[in-house]
């Protein structure tokens, strides 16, 4: 043993070694010859070194009593070979640890199984390791209680010494913590008929925690601390029972000579942080119990660490994580009683393993709990207490954040001055703003109204834009029409960002496209749609969440002259129809324009299509068609120009279906066609001609009936187109007046 009477001799002796690790050195030697030396003493010895032996001393107890351990691990094979003690005879082991194996062995005498705990032979050279054996054996054969595992008797036979324990069949907690984190369930580990509920388990978890509670509040007031409570000395047997054990650390209370302050004793991973310093009692056994219970409900080790000396750090240094952090699921009660259970300085945990477990069945009966929330408050102070220095570096921290924050403040006040007077700005800039666009709207109203009057009918969207009989264009408007156009270009040059001019520039070159078709001059009016149709696209391609700029281009492009090709058509309606499919912003088409657009465009691709003899092609975009009309609402479908389009649809895709020998369905849509007609003559405008505009629809629908084989529709058809007829007109007598002109 190395003697060092005070620093100063130390420095004097070894100038070129730090005085600590001589201090350390002695302190390891005295504890690898079996001595305890006593981490005060070395404290009263060396005082102005008090906190950095406070951390390095138990440091190197650590790590001398894990050599001492794995030197022992290689010892117990002596005591493999054993078949016999005494009257028991050797089943098999069942666990071994630094203080012995563990076996199952069967008492001939009695012929019962037991436990048999074995002291190896070379601990006999260890007084110190004998004398706890014996002292765990006094300490648990002591205690009578159901959750404890009861000793039978101490024995000794060819230098081995033991004692004999009940047997329970089971499994350490640190076994079930291995199949839980595995994936297995409380119902498969338990074993029982009753499943358990995956989402309440910490209720079978709190049951274990109050047997293993009230097991050490009796061994306490019996005078003994277990000191070693973690999940592998406490038992779950088959019926659900936990059972504590190995009591090979445990100090009666009245009989303390076999360790002093000072000593580092118990599990690192469960150490109260007390025991650290080699003190501890009823509240430390508390603590351990509470980090398994932590470990069960979280499946997460408190401390994690699995390098000695990183790991003494976190325990004498840090918390564990919240629980209800690892798991949210956990009743928030639950986790107040744990904090409160690991509480780091003693007085602040509950001051007995009994009031634990009173709470806990507070909790498990949902009644109030005694522990209560740490405070924002008590959090920072204690926090504080154990970080001392890093809390300086924050305060000094806080005092430039608010010397920063005070100026940012003053910035800030100036900045939101500056924001008000723009914002004021910027509200009269809205203004003016307003009313340019009021002044735009205005003009662009007045502009219609010109295009109105010279146009020779509504402009609107069709298909075969030519007129059967042109119309002259004087000079006088042909200049009138020029000077507008070039007013509209200028007008949406001067409004680049105002989508809405841009269009209503774009659709007066429409509008000119139409009178140029009126009047049957196909160059000038195909120049203009495709002006118009220019314009639209890049305002599409700049905005194409623009519904209204959307609509007008694909109506644009139904424009067109008859004489081109059939191709050219078709690629122009089907590009017009994808311009009405919504976009991925859209949940669906916005307005009728939308539906009554597509109709049209639909009825004249079939139309395109059944010239090219694609009969079913044809067929399809009909019908698409007639169910884009039976869409429209109610006031859409009363509109005079609906009835005959729907009729003349219906017919159209009646003869596609019977060229194509579908004659079901044509019969189909046939009747369809007959149930048009009759509503168009119920509720259609009023007729007083000599002839009604759809009884040549009557005569197509009765040779359709005809050819599909059904004389008695045809015979219906017929009988109805004579009601449309007009009868003889009335005779006038002197006093009688003309009768009203007829509905059609």
């Amino acid at each position: 043993m190395i003697d060092l009477p005070n620093a100063k001799s130390v420095l004097a002796s070894t100038e070129e070694r730090d005085p600590l690790d001589l201090v350390a050195e002695e302190f390891a030697e005295r504890c690898r010859v079996g001595e305890a030396p006593s981490l005060n003493e070395y404290l009263t010895r060396y005082p102005q070194w008090a906190e950095e032996l406070r951390e390095l001393l138990p440091a190197a107890a650590m790590m001398e009593e894990l050599r001492r351990h794995k030197r022992g691990t290689r010892a117990l094979a002596d005591c493999e070979a054993i078949q016999h003690l005494g009257d028991y005879r050797i089943v098999r082991e069942i666990g071994r640890g630094g203080m012995g194996i563990v076996y199952e062995a069967v008492q001939e005498s009695l012929g019962r199984h037991v436990a048999l705990k074995v002291l190896p032979r070379h601990s006999l050279l260890d007084p110190k390791k004998l004398a706890r054996f014996q002292l765990e054996s006094q300490a648990a054969a002591a205690l009578h209680h159901s959750n404890i595992v009861p000793v039978f008797g101490v024995g000794e036979h060819e230098g081995l010494h033991y004692y004999v324990m009940q047997l329970i069949p089971g499994q350490g907690l640190h076994e079930v913590l291995a199949r839980l984190r595995q994936g297995e369930s409380w119902t498969t580990i338990l074993g029982r008929d009753k499943e358990v509920n995956p989402d309440l388990e910490w209720r079978e978890i709190v049951r274990l925690g109050i047997q293993a509670a009230d097991a050490l509040d009796y061994a306490h007031k019996h005078g003994t601390l277990h000191r070693d409570v973690k999940p592998a000395n406490i038992l779950l047997d088959s019926q659900g029972t936990v059972w504590l054990t190995d009591f090979g650390l445990a100090k009666l209370m009245e009989q303390n000579n076999l360790t002093s302050t000072g000593d580092l004793v118990g599990t690192l991973q469960y150490l109260a942080p007390e025991s650290l310093h080699g003190q501890s009692d009823a509240r430390s056994d508390v603590y351990s119990l509470g980090l398994t219970l932590y470990e069960l409900l979280t499946r997460t080790p408190p401390f994690p660490e699995s390098n000695p000396a990183r790991l003494l750090q976190q325990v004498s240094n840090n918390e564990p994580i919240r629980p209800r952090k690892l798991k949210p699921a956990l009743p928030r009660d639950l986790e107040t009683i744990l904090l409160k259970a690991i509480a780091r300085e003693p007085a602040r945990r509950y001051q007995s393993a009994g009031v634990f477990a009173d709470d806990l069945r507070c909790f498990l009966d949902d009644r109030p709990i005694r522990a209560r929330r740490i405070s924002a408050a008590e959090q920072l102070l204690r926090w504080y207490r154990h970080n001392r220095m890093v809390a300086a570096l924050l305060a000094a921290l806080v005092v430039v954040f608010l010397t920063g924050f005070g100026g940012v403040i003053w910035k800030w006040r100036e900045a939101e001055s500056a924001l008000k007077r723009e914002a004021e700005q910027h509200e009269l800039a809205e203004k003016a703003t307003e009313r340019a666009e009021s002044n735009v709207k205005m003009s662009l109203q007045a502009l219609e109204g010109i295009f109105n009057d010279l146009a020779a009918r509504e402009s609107g969207p069709h298909f075969a834009p030519m007129p059967p009989r042109p119309l002259r264009e004087t000079e006088q408007e042909a200049s009138l029409l020029q000077h507008m156009l070039q007013f509209y270009d200028d007008f949406a040059k001067e409004n680049e960002t105002n989508a809405r001019v841009r269009i209503e520039a774009a659709k007066a070159h429409r509008r000119v496209g139409d009178i140029h078709a009126q009047r049957d001059d196909r160059a000038k009016a195909t120049a203009s749609y495709a002006r118009a149709t220019i314009m639209l696209e890049q305002l599409v391609e700049s905005v194409p969440s623009d519904r209204i700029a959307r609509c007008e281009l694909a109506e644009t492009l139904t424009r067109f002259d008859p004489r081109n090709p059939p191709s050219d058509a078709e690629t122009r309606c089907n590009r017009a129809l994808s311009l009405l499919e919504p976009t991925e912003d859209e949940e669906s088409p916005i307005s009728p324009r939308f539906a009554r657009l597509k109709q049209r465009i639909h009825a004249h691709l079939g139309g395109i299509l059944e010239a090219q003899n694609r009969l079913d092609e044809a067929e399809k975009s009909y019908r698409t068609a007639i169910a884009l009309m039976k869409s429209m609402g109610r006031r859409e479908l009363q509109t005079p120009w609906v009835m005959p389009e729907l009729a003349r649809l219906r017919e159209r895709s009646a003869k596609l279906l019977i060229e194509q020998k579908k004659t079901t369905e044509a019969h189909r849509v046939a009747e369809d066609w007959f149930a048009d007609l009759q509503r168009y003559a119920r509720f259609g405008p009023p007729f007083a001609g000599k002839k009604h505009p759809i009884s040549g629809q009557y005569k197509e629908l009765s040779d359709i009936f005809k050819r599909l084989g059904d004389p008695i529709l045809a015979e219906q058809v017929e009988a109805a187109e004579k009601k449309l007829r007009p009868g003889p007109p009335p005779r006038r007598g002197p006093d009688k007046r003309e009768p009203p002109s007829p509905p059609f």
